[in-house]
This record gives C-alpha cells, sequence and structure tokens, in this order.
C-alpha cells in the first residue's frame, strides 16, 4: 500500500503518466485506487506541509484557487501496473476528494478539473462502468478497447462521433447526456447485449429507428431536462421516431419520455 510521505518527491513511479497524458483523469483513476485501499487516503493535513513546510489552512488563498505544486505532488504518488487491475469503476467528476485537497474551495467556477483526453483507459484491464464528461473532441475509439466495459455514461457537451463505440461489444448499460449534441444512432445496431439506454436532452432531429435493431433492448428512455407538462420531446415529430417507441412498446420494451 502506498503513503504519502514527508517530502516533495516519493519513491517509485506513477506508470499512469506513461500511458495517460491527462493529468486529470490520472488523479481519477488514483482517487479510485484510494477508495479501494490501494493507496492510502491523500489528505490536504498532510500534503501541504509535506510540500510547503507550513501548516494547511483551508481559509488563506490557496483555499481558493488550483494549487499546482498540490496537485504535482499528488500525480507523483507511485502507482504500479498491478494496481490498476483494482479499478472497475471511472467517475470522472470533480467531486473526488482529491480535487478539494488541490483547490479545497472548489465550487465548480472553473475549468481545471475538466478531461481532455480519454487516452489510456484502455489501460484499466477490469474497468467495467464509466461516467465522463466530454467537454472536447475526443477519441472515443479507447473507450471501445476497454474490453470488459459494460456500462457507459456519457456526458456530451459538445457534438461527438459515437460510431467508434460500435465496436464496445460488451455495453449493456449506455446513457447519454446533452443528447442534442448526439447525431447519429445507427452505431448502436452493432451492439448485441445493449439492453438500456437512456438518452438526457431534447435533440431535435435525431433518427431513432437503430433500435428497432437492437435485439437486447428492454428499456429505454427519453428524458428532457426542461419541458412543459403535456407536451412531448421535438424528437417524437421528427421521422418515423413516434411509430418506433409504439413498435418498440409493442415489443415489450419499457418506453419512458417526458
Amino acid at each position: 500500500m502506498t503513503t504519502p510521505s514527508e517530502s516533495g518527491r516519493r519513491a517509485g513511479t506513477n506508470v499512469l503518466r506513461e500511458w495517460m497524458p491527462d493529468r486529470i483523469l490520472r488523479l481519477m483513476v488514483l482517487q479510485q485506487l484510494i477508495d479501494v485501499g490501494e493507496v492510502e487516503p491523500i489528505t490536504a493535513e498532510a500534503a501541504y506541509p509535506a510540500v510547503r513546510g507550513e501548516p494547511y489552512d483551508a481559509w488563506a488563498e490557496d483555499g481558493h484557487r488550483f494549487n499546482e505544486d498540490i496537485a504535482a505532488y499528488i500525480d507523483d504518488t507511485p502507482v504500479d501496473e498491478a494496481m490498476l487491475a483494482r479499478v472497475t469503476r471511472l467517475p470522472t467528476d470533480p467531486t473526488a476528494d482529491l480535487v478539494f485537497v488541490i483547490w479545497p474551495q472548489f465550487d465548480g467556477e472553473s475549468d481545471e478539473f475538466d478531461v481532455t483526453d480519454l487516452s489510456g483507459l484502455d489501460r484499466l484491464p477490469a474497468l467495467a462502468e464509466l461516467f465522463v464528461e466530454v467537454r472536447r473532441q475526443a477519441d472515443l475509439a479507447v473507450v471501445a478497447r476497454c474490453a470488459h466495459l459494460t456500462a457507459a455514461s456519457l456526458d456530451c457537451r459538445v457534438p461527438l462521433d459515437l460510431s467508434p463505440l460500435a465496436a464496445a461489444r460488451g455495453l449493456q448499460t449506455l446513457e447519454l447526456r446533452h443528447a442534442e449534441n448526439v447525431a447519429d444512432l445507427a452505431w448502436l445496431r452493432a451492439q448485441p447485449e445493449l439492453a438500456t439506454l437512456r438518452l438526457h436532452g431534447d435533440p431535435q432531429a435525431l433518427d431513432l429507428r437503430p433500435l428497432l435493431d437492437m435485439p437486447a433492448l428492454g428499456s429505454f428512455a427519453l428524458l428532457r431536462t426542461a419541458f412543459v407538462e403535456g407536451t412531448n420531446p421535438s424528437v417524437l415529430t421528427f421521422g418515423d421516431n413516434a411509430l418506433v417507441l409504439a413498435a418498440l412498446f409493442v415489443r415489450g420494451v419499457a418506453v419512458e419520455t417526458r
């Protein structure tokens, strides 16, 4: 088990730096290793004196900014390849304990904790659940290479090409947030095991016909983030989408819209 030392540098290396160029993604992996007991918790009370030689004060000026030296110290925590098999789920939203070590009073007002590069995810051999906000263009092929991935939640904050996910053939549950940034669902036809699909948002022109060719689909939800009671999602007026949902219902698929 790895513990922080009383110096700014620690013995050993973080192998994630060889494979994951995105430091925030590495941070989130480290948080999971802490959560499963593979790495000792890293606290602000220990990290700030170790790096700066002075007591930690959450209400000092440092509490209201991203502290680069503390982030570098945490990123220097030794992680070896064997540890990575313990990571089975990976949320990447900025709510991890380590975020508040680096920026004690962080309240989401900045983008320093945004993940911008998913490279290296496929180095997590047991990864089964992924929850990620995608705020910039990203190559999702690396997600498809996660051999044991069964559940994914993608917050599509920008228009994305999701077609590389066609190769993620073990997916059973998929959630797409900000679905208005999803242009095409044709790739879903390649998903033999996908049983649950949830779309959040209000896409205007998204063809739902590929859902008819998903043999394992048992539950589909189209959930608007803002809506007026008694109205239907705009996408139901596009093409044959209303008929698609009716056909799914007849087939026994649980359909929810709001």
